[in-house]
């Protein structure tokens, strides 16, 4: 299991190896804003296989909503897959309020969003 983290405006991406999938463990009380780099750099090593972990995030604006909406597409255009994960009642409203919810599959733990690939 390896672990890298970087940080982006106060914004924290710690990206680990679960088997033959990518967590993105988010932190931070910004936008989602550079996490569709982060699933670009994952998807072109080979990587399609993706959990985006948002429980350490309590805000996200317009910005990072369209940033999680370019990475699924970028993560798509590779033949990978995004899930989500949320146990924010703030954050999964945003998700349901603009319909970002429907694209993508969404989970309350880690373990279960791994299970479902």
């Amino acid at each position: 299991m390896r672990k890298e983290r970087r940080q982006k405006g106060g914004m924290t991406i710690t990206v680990e190896r679960v088997e033959e999938l990518i967590v993105l463990k988010i932190d931070g009380k910004t936008s989602l804003v550079r996490i569709k780099d982060v699933v670009n750099e994952q998807v072109e090593q080979g990587n399609k296989k993706i959990v985006a972990d948002l429980r350490g995030v309590s805000f996200i604006d317009s910005a990072g909503l369209g940033d999680l909406m370019a990475a699924y597409t970028i993560a798509r255009r590779f033949g990978g897959v995004i899930k989500l994960v949320s146990d924010s009642r703030k954050v999964d409203d945003l998700l349901d309020i603009t319909r970002i919810s429907s694209v993508f599959d969404k989970y309350a733990t880690v373990e279960e969003a791994v299970k479902s690939f």
